[in-house]
């Protein structure tokens, strides 16, 4: 076992162990780097590999395009080292005792000598798969948005034989599907066929593709092994990840996150389901040398985290739990299971952020084998005190196992709500694991300006001001919008139903909303559902509720699109959705693109 190390924990076989064997050889026989007929639980035994192009080790990195095996060993401080890495000249993790420090630039270092500079790319997982084994397999991909085209193209790299199928006839644009099927991938768009899937070796499925699918559900009991992307670009990574999960949140917090790690010169790349996939980082081809990522951030969804098996973050923040794709789960507590596999495979070397109080999550702490970092409101008394705080208008963070506490200002921070401020919290504490410096943070949260269709400050005019939170497809997330304003409120509701209940709705619309206009598929039953609460008018579609809103607003009162319902049943995405009610504001202002919009300080 390898204790200590931020990737996987196996006992193992390398590549020239006596044992016999390739380190990646994998058949649709035995278990390998993916288990046939499975979705969780460890991946089987081998020895931690380092590969080229995705760590450092040993004497200042691997440059060749050879593998090399990496020595056990234990890994200290903040900062996880990778498996490779030994000797004086690797550039040792930080131990406990040495705590990362800023300099004057707001840049970090680590421990008190500062012999390791801001840059120095240190970190990975303790097996990372030869993508070799690849090379001729049968591999299906199922679903062609972003990461199902990222997996294609990274499998055919590796020398597999591709097919790609969808359910839509034209998932992509022509061209890059003809770009695909020139690369050597076997395309079946409109329909799924039955062979297809039991002639694969291994079957990779895109977060958005239904896990009951029926070819999937026959290729199962066949003994295929089914994979998300998520799981299998992490079996070839070395980069220690942060991971943030979530209802609501996921987005802003990783996006804080990366800013704070820029702004203290700490190396990373940021993505997941944030439009830009994991495989994107292998594909990107991010070299091993020393201005390598030091650490990885990702937004994970419910989704992604259905079909992981090995996938092991060094950190994992959940943000919060709401109801949310009850249209996919049957319920909140499958929905929550979904997520909380993020920490499936922690061990007491990980970290684990969590809310102070979140009845769900409290009653299986038990679970999480990580290290706790809590975040919360302090509620007075010098009782139990979440290590991460808002406290008299600071937040404050305690050092693990330490005693003095650190403050940081948010009297200049410009996003609305305590949820946000939340959404910082976690991220700070994310940012100072990872090494962040203090002034570092701190300028990223005076500055920090949100998110598009978060919250967004679109314009204001004759004393009325409109915001786009398009992204708010939940009850949960548009109770903390309209709990952000003083002001009253006329909310532009509605889109495609996801089965949520609404009544939690009706107290904050009695007390925030003036008017509520609802549109889209759901406008029927939230009209049923909320009746009462406020004065609802049902309209035809987004242009007339932009358009009504702006007649019955008077001064001193917000517009707010936020919806609590997805946006499939009139756009591609929320983000069309949003783009859309921006322009229709700025169409009614007499605006051009551009004027007014950004977030208000």
């Amino acid at each position: 076992m390898r204790p200590g190390h931020p990737g996987r924990d196996q006992p193992a076989r390398g590549p020239h162990s006596r044992s016999g064997g390739h380190a990646g050889a994998w058949s649709p026989e035995r278990t390998g780097p993916f288990r046939a007929g499975s979705q969780s639980g460890p991946v089987s035994a081998r020895r931690p590999v380092c590969h080229r192009g995705l760590c450092t080790e040993g004497k200042r990195g691997c440059a060749g395009r050879g593998i090399r095996r990496g020595k056990d060993r234990t890994v200290r401080g903040p900062i996880p080292t990778c498996p490779g890495d030994s000797g004086a000249d690797s550039g040792r993790g930080v131990d406990s005792h040495q705590r990362v420090q800023g300099n004057g630039d707001g840049k970090s270092r680590a421990g008190p000598q500062g012999k390791r500079g801001a840059g120095r790319f240190q970190g990975g997982n303790a097996a990372v798969t030869d993508p070799d084994v690849l090379r001729g397999r049968k591999i299906l991909v199922v679903g062609l948005a972003r990461s199902g085209l990222a997996a294609v193209r990274f499998l055919l790299r590796q020398g597999a034989v591709v097919a790609a199928t969808d359910s839509r006839e034209q998932p992509a644009p022509e061209e890059t599907l003809r770009a695909l099927q020139d690369a050597g991938c076997r395309l079946c768009l409109g329909e799924h066929r039955l062979s297809d899937f039991l002639e694969a070796d291994l079957i990779v499925i895109s977060p958005g593709v239904p896990s009951d699918l029926g070819p999937l559900q026959v290729a199962r009991s066949a003994g295929k092994t089914v994979v998300g992307e998520l799981e299998l670009a992490w079996r070839f990574l070395s980069c220690p990840v942060v991971a943030v999960t979530g209802s609501n949140g996921k987005t802003t917090t990783v996006t804080a996150l990366g800013a704070m790690l820029g702004a203290a010169g700490v190396p990373h790349w940021v993505g997941g389901n944030i439009g830009r996939p994991l495989m994107d980082f292998h594909l990107e081809g991010v070299g091993p040398d020393r201005n390598g990522p030091r650490v990885i951030v990702l937004e994970v969804s419910s989704f992604q985290l259905e079909t992981i098996q090995s996938f092991r973050p060094w950190i994992a923040a959940w943000t919060n739990l709401s109801e949310d794709h009850l249209d996919r789960y049957p319920d909140l507590e499958a929905y929550a299971e979904a997520k909380f596999r993020i920490f499936e495979n922690q061990t007491g070397q990980d970290w684990a952020i969590v809310p102070f109080r979140d009845a769900w999550l409290d009653s299986r702490r038990g679970r999480i084998r990580s290290k706790l970092l809590r975040f919360g409101t302090a509620q007075g008394g010098a009782g139990d005190l979440p290590e991460i705080r808002l406290e008299a208008g600071r937040i404050v963070w305690r050092e693990p196992g330490g005693t003095r506490d650190e403050g940081y200002e948010t009297a200049r921070v410009r996003l609305r709500g305590v949820h946000n401020l939340e959404n910082l919290m976690v991220a700070l504490a994310a940012a100072r694991l990872c090494g962040a410096a203090p002034q570092a943070i701190q300028s990223v949260l005076d500055s920090f300006g949100g998110l598009e269709h978060r919250l967004e400050f679109v314009a204001q005019k004759d004393g009325v001001t409109f915001f786009n939170d398009s992204k708010a497809t939940t009850v949960e997330s548009v109770l903390r919008a309209l709990e952000s304003f003083a002001e009253p409120v006329l909310l532009v509701a509605g889109g495609k139903d996801k089965g949520l209940d609404f009544a939690p709705l009706r107290k904050p619309l009695a007390r925030h909303v003036r008017r509520l206009f609802l549109f889209g598929e759901a406008a029927e039953r939230m009209a049923r559902e909320l009746a009462g609460a406020a004065e609802i008018e049902r309209v035809r579609d987004l242009d007339e509720a932009v358009r009504k809103a702006w007649e019955a607003a008077r001064p001193g009162e917000v517009v707010l699109l936020s919806p609590a319902c997805s946006s499939f049943d009139m756009f591609r995405d929320y983000e069309e959705r949003g783009n859309r009610f921006k322009r229709l504001v700025r169409d009614l202002l007499g605006e051009t693109e551009g004027e007014g919009s950004g977030v208000r300080p």
